[in-house]
């Protein structure tokens, strides 16, 4: 292991997380000290880690959301939610539940980017801060886009690795399988956390008395972001069949539904948006970090910190298989609260396969427990889960200031701790005995 090269690469984790200046400013100096380190690390070669197709749905899917904003179709949505539940703080846990439905088929990405504005409509009617509406739902996306094949990165690597198909996330050797493991350990961990989260808004939000202001929707702008937002989903679940990278369908989406808005605009309602303004309500600053993140992923695997990782835990599998499974659990969780954990659970499913294939171990409640733990540990800090970032950004916009560290980390960190272990709890069962 390069330890000088990881170093760096843990500092600027660090400085991302608790320096006061942009975070990609403090991401591109730590990849340009390495730069200087070696050439092996040179910004180039590091560029080549970038995943850019993530990168593009995260525009295309921007671009819709903006029209879908600017039509004022969230804070409607936010207002007939809160007639249907009476009471904000319901409407919001309401929110976070249908989120974490949503991203196990879709990119966790689109869902805070659709409900993050709604969450944090409602959350300012019972005086909740929009930091906290908004992370609720960048937590719930993350946590549950792990339960099926279709949601994220790392059931896809179960895929690839292991072999799992679609109706292996539900049953898996007659046994409840990952759907029903995170769904069940998601709503115990959510409901805990609305009593904490909103123990003092209760009394507050359950007067009915509270409103939304603000008139209807225009309806081209909602019924076109909308229709493309579903065109999106459709296009991703037969994207194998059309054969283009699902980057590339969210901008051609993206771009088809900016051409529909413009031809609107000039030829029956000027006051609509134009393409200028869309684009500069895109978080640029936010695309870039994403990117300097892969980079400084790709600079860790470089220099070799996931293989000596995996190597260190490869002697875990060879004790009992409880004890295996529970430190092999945390290794991961602990280590997924810093670092990107994508590239980190690949490498650790390619050495649990390895281990079971000369040691003839059964490797499935090894293949699991790393998935789970890498997506639910991830979901600490915003280095490790660029989703949780999302959510601060968005946060910063809608309440006009830049926040601190300590105020999203007292957030995610207890709701990663206790989520952990009550999936841990809950999994020891279905997978042993």
């Amino acid at each position: 292991m390069d330890v000088i090269a990881v170093a760096v690469v843990f500092l600027t984790i660090v400085a991302i997380i608790v320096a006061p200046i942009a975070k990609g400013v403090a991401a591109f100096v730590g990849l340009l000290i390495l730069h200087m380190l070696s050439k092996n690390y040179s910004l180039l070669s590091l560029a080549e880690y970038i995943d850019w197709d993530v990168l593009l749905v995260l525009l295309g899917t921007w671009i819709i959301i903006n029209y879908m904003a600017k039509s004022n179709l969230p804070s409607y949505i936010a207002q007939r939610v809160l007639q249907r539940f009476r009471r904000a703080d319901v409407a919001i846990l309401v929110i976070a539940i249908v989120s974490g439905l949503i991203s196990t088929f879709l990119a966790n990405v689109q869902v805070v980017l659709l409900f993050a504005p709604i969450a944090m409509v409602l959350g300012e009617l019972i005086g909740v801060d929009p930091l906290k509406a908004s992370m609720i739902v960048a937590l719930a996306a993350n946590y549950m886009g792990t339960a099926l094949m279709l949601g994220d990165l790392p059931p896809l690597l179960l895929h690839s690795v292991g072999g799992a198909e679609f109706f292996d996330f539900i049953v898996f050797r007659g046994r409840p399988s990952s759907f029903f493991v995170l769904l069940t350990s998601f709503i115990l961990s959510i409901m805990l956390f609305y009593r904490l989260w909103f123990r003092r808004r209760v009394s507050d939000a359950a007067t009915g008395s509270v409103s939304i202001e603000g008139g209807k929707p225009d309806k081209f702008l909602a019924i076109t972001s909308i229709a493309a937002l579903a065109s999106l989903m459709i296009l991703a679940a037969f994207r194998p069949l059309i054969g283009l990278p699902l980057g590339v369908l969210a901008i051609i989406v993206g771009m088809v539904t900016a051409l529909a808005v413009e031809i609107y605009k000039h030829r029956f309602n000027n006051d609509a948006p134009s393409f200028d303004e869309v684009l500069k309500d895109v978080e640029w600053e936010t695309m870039a970090l994403y990117a300097l993140l892969f980079s400084l992923t790709g600079a860790l695997e470089k220099a070799g910190f996931f293989e000596d990782v995996a190597k260190s835990a490869a002697g875990l599998l060879l004790q009992n298989p409880v004890t295996a499974y529970t430190l092999l659990y945390w290794l991961t969780t602990a280590l997924c609260m810093f670092v990107e954990h994508d590239a980190f659970l690949l490498i650790m499913l390619y050495m649990v396969k390895d281990m079971a294939l000369l040691y003839g171990l059964d490797p499935w409640p090894y293949y699991w427990g790393l998935a789970w733990s890498a997506t639910l540990g991830s979901n600490a800090t915003i280095s490790a889960a660029p989703t949780l970032y999302l959510a601060l950004v968005l946060a910063e916009k809608r309440s006009g200031r830049k926040r601190h560290w300590k105020e999203w980390l007292r957030i995610t960190l207890p709701f990663t701790l206790v989520s952990s272990a009550i999936n841990f709890a809950i999994s020891i069962p279905v997978l042993f005995l």
